[in-house]
């Protein structure tokens, strides 16, 4: 579960974390959640529209996507802070 954003603030706040890192970080995990809820929303809606195996496979598949993406980004901190 991730940390509310006056707890994470002030935290980032506290450390040594520079305050362009801090805004990087907070608009891309803003915009991937803002943009895979939004097309999942969607997909959501079609398959209410039109149901279907494809339509359905399709939401199934995009419920993966974030899982995806975690993983991914998962490895290359791993590996970044292996090579530190």
């Amino acid at each position: 579960m991730p940390a509310p954003f006056t707890l994470a603030n002030l935290v980032a706040g506290a450390s040594r974390i520079r305050f362009l890192d801090v805004m990087i970080g907070t608009v891309l995990g803003m915009a991937s959640i803002v943009v895979v809820l939004a097309v999942f929303g969607y997909q959501l809606l079609e398959v209410r529209k039109r149901p279907g195996a494809g339509s359905i496979a399709l939401t199934g598949l995009l419920l993966l996507v974030p899982f995806g993406i975690a993983f991914v980004v998962n490895g290359i901190v791993k590996r970044r802070r292996l090579k530190r």
